[in-house]
């Protein structure tokens, strides 16, 4: 059953925040969950939220799955995050709880959300800018509260990490994760396998 990307997230608009940080982090390939209090870089740039999922890569950088109020934002950093730079990725409103019944029954249909071309295109247009990066990673995140997001494959790609998590209001949240998927300009396809 093929469905469009637009299904996972229940987003506003895709804001791509250049920022560096201070923050420490690891050095391994492992997952860790932080809180960071309101905090701002030397360039002005907001780096708080609740930290849910951290994917570490040594001395290429890493990639942090945050929480925002009912925000989500994956900030990728590259190189060591005492020094690091990098750019977030925002899905507004992303944490406004969907029954997960309700999703199940549009995946079942194949039925295709109004924001997939925007959402889609967004992306694509942002990793087009970092092409000209030698040091540039595509990691791809998003957050769900519909379980079958385990079986997710985006462009015949398996999904490489799926998460799960429950907010203070009880409700179970799916966060998922490509370490490195490079998107097509058009045409990008989910599937559930």
């Amino acid at each position: 059953m093929v469905v469009y990307l637009g299904l996972f997230y229940k987003l506003g608009w895709l804001k791509p925040e250049p920022y560096t940080t201070t923050t420490q982090t690891q050095t391994s390939d492992t997952a860790t969950t932080t809180t960071h209090s309101e905090t701002k870089t030397k360039t002005g740039i907001s780096t708080d939220g609740e930290e849910l999922q951290t994917f570490s890569y040594g001395e290429l950088g890493s990639d942090a799955l945050v929480k925002k109020g009912k925000d989500f934002v994956l900030r990728v950093y590259y190189g060591p995050k005492e020094n690091a730079k990098g750019y977030g990725m925002t899905s507004h409103s992303a944490f406004d709880y969907v029954d997960p019944n309700e999703i199940a029954q549009k995946v079942e249909k194949g039925e295709r959300y109004r924001f997939l071309d925007h959402w889609v295109q967004s992306i694509a247009r942002y990793q087009k800018m970092l092409e000209k990066d030698p040091n540039a990673r595509y990691p791809v995140a998003g957050v769900i509260s519909y379980e079958g997001i385990k079986k997710l494959r985006i462009n015949g790609q398996a999904v490489d990490e799926v998460k799960e998590y429950v907010d203070a209001d009880g409700h179970t949240w799916y966060l998922w994760y490509f370490k490195n998927l490079k998107l097509k300009e058009d045409g990008n396809v989910v599937s559930f396998d």
